[in-house]
């Protein structure tokens, strides 16, 4: 036969205390778990973002425009450079520093990169590290245009 046992007013009083405190605890963590789901939800998003913008860049044709236009006409080889494709990336990839805040354009600088989209991932990467946007103070004549 099975024991009944009886809890003192002092017993029951400490395991609902116990219990109250156990489901505190499990919300909390509840709660970190779905944060963390969050975070990796906005991450993934910023990642997506980023990668889109980085292609709009380099595959529209937006910054290489205006080099594809001036280097269409000549047939002219510039010195250091085999042909005008390698110019051309070095052409885009200053266009690109332009657009990015002085501090990530000074990182890619230190980096020696000499490819655009890996510069834009360089960027991309810099960013999500140390944060910001790219809205944030920008170098090159495109800022000193906009600022006066």
């Amino acid at each position: 036969m099975e024991k009944v046992q009886s809890f003192t007013f002092e017993q029951q009083r400490e395991l609902l205390m116990l219990r109250l405190e156990h489901d505190k605890f499990k919300q909390a963590e509840l709660e970190q778990v779905l944060a963390v789901k969050r975070l990796r939800q906005q991450t993934e998003h910023a990642k997506l973002e980023a990668e889109r913008l980085r292609r709009s860049f380099v595959k529209e044709g937006k910054l290489s425009t205006e080099f594809d236009r001036k280097s269409s006409y000549s047939g002219q080889s510039v010195d250091g450079f085999d042909d005008f494709d390698q110019l051309g990336e070095l052409v885009v990839l200053e266009q690109f520093k332009d657009l990015v805040p002085v501090h990530v354009a000074a990182y890619i600088n230190e980096q020696k990169i000499t490819d655009t989209a890996a510069a834009a991932a360089l960027a991309d990467d810099y960013m999500l590290t140390h944060g910001g946007g790219f809205a944030d103070h920008r170098s090159g004549a495109g800022a000193m245009a906009e600022s006066h």
